[in-house]
């Protein structure tokens, strides 16, 4: 037997490949064509390694050519180009068949989306107020439908439930309107001899790694919001593609007479209810954010996910009124609607009842998803999923909810997702809390020391024993009364007991028993974020004996009867129940001592920076312990489903990776003693507690080596008896944190390659370089802002220099003024006295004659009247010698 399945190499192609390699008792050659993979970041390679023959789409006869070959041909509307389909068809008809062939096309129930429907009122009033709405209406043609209500809802509405018999009525949206042409075409080729023609309308696909739904699970996966499309009241048919598979692997083999068939899920479930139970099962956040229909159009497939439709699976042996052959495809309207009519009564009735149904019971059909919405009753004869008289069913055809286990075990399969179970170990002082730290930022995983889940139960709010709060009282009436006298005796308490009061009988008995500490570990390790990522342990357990209670004795008989039942754990992550084991949860230590019982170090590797050793990580909001049992089927991704319960609970806490990390004691001693004073604990970091708790570590896990037959067993013998392996990091003064790291990476990733939603080498690269091109750029910015400041200061001081200057100029300007002036005053009274006189006769002998010459004529008569004036005569002669010298020379040259 041949079987064409066009391309191979794609989410449902895939799956079709695994499913049609035996049909009955007889194997099958498949032939297909390949497309290029998707660039979708969500996208898988899927493997097509059961094809017989790749055939090759150049040139487009070629296909046609295979397809007169085969006995079954599939088309998926879901991967193939339309007008590549159109094509082949065109071509088919036309082509003369050798040997009876069937075609079958898998559509989508997109094709429907825009039917007009009628809607069922349910009584809402309780699910209106926990807003747990089982439908709502998102088409303004729709008929019947409630105007939208101000304040509460009164009812819900809840869509009809379609069968294969109404096919005639689909009306698509304008995305699939060549879907719906190319099932027409599809149809019409029953005309033909030797060809049967189907069309398999698939609800929306789920399972094997997530297609449309690959958001939601990754949100979940890595325990962030989920987001739900306005109030995800909606109704979104499904299937599994395993499902879809199975069902046309049974249609080929059964040949049924109805040509236009539905492919869904025995359950209606809302998209609020299908994010719900993948965040409740899954992730460790059970924060949801709500999205306005506007903004959804930024996400994909966002068309899918706001559809509200409800349809019954088609029957494949007997199921309702049979069509002659190629009449499906050629049926006119008015036919199909009086065939219709007939039916219209009965199947309103049906849903009438099962309406009722559920609004007798909303809080458990909410749950629920409407499961027992089921195909009308007048075809549900046989009780055991999607069967017909053969009795037959398909994978997950009991629904979403009732399998979430299975979905998030595939998820993880096909996604390559692994959970990390690491245990740090090692002595005071070698820094076990801070590479902890490191490796859960690296691989997104969850730190679980002592301190962080005592913390953790401390910020929910969990009861604790009464020995326990006795302690914390007499241990809080002690350190007050310290208080009060801290300033009188200060000096004698700090010479007479060095390591503290909390040495005292109240701190003492303010610990935990190991039963309830290894009960709160086994709590944190159930969450989900711990059972599907992983966790790293951060010295605890201890030792052997502390090892061997707790993942032989508590995690073996922890989980209570029934747990072993898969139902009963999954449909707790359905109805999302949290719950806290009272028995097993105590408050956190408030010592300060903290002694055996928290013993998490917080110390720090050479050039690295210090923090502060009370310092843990930060519970998530809502992130308590549920009921859902770890021997459940799916609560382990990578459990094997033959485990007794028992046993995949020890697999999934017992570590896979254990680190024990090894330094000198002196340069622990100096780590620890280099701690600046306010992370200083008495009795716990300080000399007294690095001591006390170093030798506790040697006597518990060190052999002594000069003692040949020394059987003391450490808590590496532990797991070496479990074949786990071990990795002894050494760390000294010269060791850096990026080779220890790199090394502790390397061992973690040794068997199996593993995803996790890991950034790429490249991305790393591209992140490492934008991190450094920002402290770059910040360094810049900082050695810009510097310098400016600097031409600033050096501004405002030039313009200081620059006033003062002015200043000191001007200050200088009127001492010199004032002091010619005080110069010029003797000068002034001696002019006065012996020249302005004179000089003022010559001036106005000068105005009354006006001479040619005037300054010669001045010159004469100061000469001629001088001796008015009292000038000496000897001087007066002289200068009249002088002036006739002058004269006469002037003549003789003229």
């Amino acid at each position: 037997m041949r079987v064409f399945i066009h391309n191979v190499n794609t989410y449902t192609g895939s799956c079709l490949c695994e499913t049609l390699g035996e049909v009955g008792s007889e194997q099958t050659e498949i032939y297909g064509t390949v497309v290029e993979p998707s660039k979708r970041k969500n996208g898988l390679k899927y493997g097509y390694g059961r094809v017989t023959k790749v055939v090759s789409k150049i040139p487009k006869d070629n296909i046609v050519k295979q397809l007169l070959r085969c006995d079954l041909i599939i088309f998926t509307l879901h991967n193939t180009d339309v007008e590549e389909l159109e094509y082949i068809i065109r071509k088919l008809k036309y082509e003369r068949l050798k040997r009876d062939t069937t075609l079958v096309l898998i559509s989508s129930i997109m094709t429907w989306n825009k039917t007009k429907r009628r809607f069922s009122h349910q009584g809402g009033a309780a699910n209106s107020a926990t807003g747990e709405a089982k439908g709502q209406t998102n088409s303004t043609e729709e008929e019947e439908e409630e105007p939208p209500s101000s304040g509460t809802t009164k009812h819900i509405n809840v869509p009809e439930v379609f069968t294969e018999k109404d096919y005639m009525k689909r009306i698509p949206s304008r995305q699939y309107e060549q879907h719906k042409s190319i099932e027409t075409l599809i149809l019409s080729l029953n005309s033909r001899d030797k060809l049967n023609t189907y069309v398999v309308a698939s609800g929306i696909l789920y399972g094997n790694g997530e297609s449309v739904f690959f958001p939601i699970f990754k949100n979940a996966w890595l325990s962030l919001d989920s987001q739900i499309i306005d109030r995800g009241n909606n109704f979104i048919p499904l299937i599994h593609v395993r499902g879809l598979c199975q069902f046309v692997k049974e249609l080929y083999m059964r040949q049924p007479e109805r040509k236009y068939l539905i492919a869904v899920d025995n359950e209606h479930i809302t998209q609020k209810t299908l994010v719900k139970t993948v965040g409740n099962f899954v992730s460790g956040n059970n924060t949801y954010v709500s999205v306005s229909p506007h903004d959804s159009f930024l996400f994909d497939d966002a068309e899918v996910m706001c559809v509200n439709l409800r349809f019954a699976c088609s029957q494949l042996g007997g199921g309702g009124q049979a069509d002659q052959k190629g009449g499906d495809g050629q049926k006119g309207e008015a036919d199909q609607a009086d065939e219709d009519d007939q039916s219209e009564e009965g199947d309103q009735a049906d849903e009438d009842d099962e309406d009722g149904e559920d609004a007798d019971d909303p809080d458990a059909a909410d749950a629920a998803n409407l499961d027992d919405h089921a195909p009308p009753k007048k075809k549900r004869a046989n009780q055991g999923g999607h069967s017909d008289g053969r009795g037959f069913t398909f994978h997950c055809c009991e629904g979403f909810t009732k399998n979430i286990g299975t979905l998030a075990r595939e998820f993880c399969q096909y996604r390559s997702l692994k959970q990390l179970r690491v245990l740090i170990l090692g002595q005071p002082g070698v820094g076990k809390t801070f590479i902890a730290k490191k490796i859960c930022q690296h691989y997104n995983l969850t730190l679980c020391s002592i301190s962080s889940i005592l913390e953790e139960c401390k910020q929910r709010g969990d009861d604790f024993p009464e020995y326990y709060k006795q302690g914390l009282s007499e241990l809080n009436d002690e350190q007050e009364k310290k208080k009060k006298n801290v300033k009188g005796n200060a000096m004698g308490k700090a010479k007479g007991n060095p390591m503290g009061t909390a040495l005292g009988p109240a701190s003492r008995t303010a610990k935990l028993t190991l039963p309830d500490l290894t009960a709160l570990f086994y709590q944190k390790l159930q969450s989900n974020e711990c059972k599907f990522r992983g966790f790293v342990l951060d010295f605890f357990p201890r030792n052997y004996d502390e090892a061997e209670y707790f993942f032989e004795r508590h995690a073996g008989g922890g989980a209570p009867e029934g747990s072993g039942e898969p139902g009963e754990a999954e449909a707790e992550a359905v109805k999302g129940d949290e719950a806290d084991e009272a028995d097993e949860v105590v408050e956190a230590d408030e010592s300060n001592e903290a002694d055996e019982a928290v013993e998490s170090d917080e110390d720090e590797l050479p050039g690295t920076p210090r923090s502060d050793p009370d310092q843990e990580a930060t519970p998530q909001a809502g992130n308590t312990a549920s009921k859902k049992q770890p021997g459940s089927a799916g609560a382990t991704p990578n459990g094997d489903s033959n485990e007794t319960p028992e046993e995949a609970d020890k697999v999934s806490l017992l570590p896979e990776f254990v680190i024990v990390l090894k330094s000198p004691e002196e340069l622990c001693r100096s780590r620890m003693m280099n701690l600046a004073e306010e992370e200083i604990i008495k009795g716990h970091n300080d000399e007294s507690g690095f001591e006390r708790r170093h030798k506790k570590y040697i006597k518990e896990n060190c052999r002594n080596d000069y003692f040949e037959f020394d059987q003391k067993k450490s808590i590496e013998d532990f797991f070496l008896e479990r074949e786990v392996d071990v990795l002894h990091v050494h760390i000294n003064e010269d060791s850096s944190l990026e080779d220890i790291l790199t090394n502790i990476h390397i061992y973690i990733e040794k068997n199996v390659k593993f995803d996790n939603f890991l950034p790429s080498s490249e991305e790393m690269l591209k992140d490492k370089l934008q991190q450094q091109e920002k402290e770059l750029s910040l360094e810049k910015e900082k050695l810009a802002t510097k310098e400016r400041q600097l031409i600033g200061e050096e501004t405002i001081q030039n313009d200081e220099l620059i006033k003062a200057e002015k200043k000191r100029q001007e200050l200088l300007l009127q001492h010199q003024q004032q002091y010619f002036h005080n110069q010029s005053i003797p000068l002034r009274f001696y002019l006065i006295k012996n020249i302005l006189p004179i000089l003022t006769d010559a001036l106005i002998h000068i105005c009354r004659t006006k001479p040619k010459n005037p300054c010669l004529h001045i010159a004469q008569y100061l000469l001629e009247n001088a001796h008015k004036y009292n000038v000496e005569e000897a001087a007066l002669d002289a200068l009249r010698s002088g002036e006739s010298a002058a004269e006469g020379a002037a003549t003789h040259r003229g």
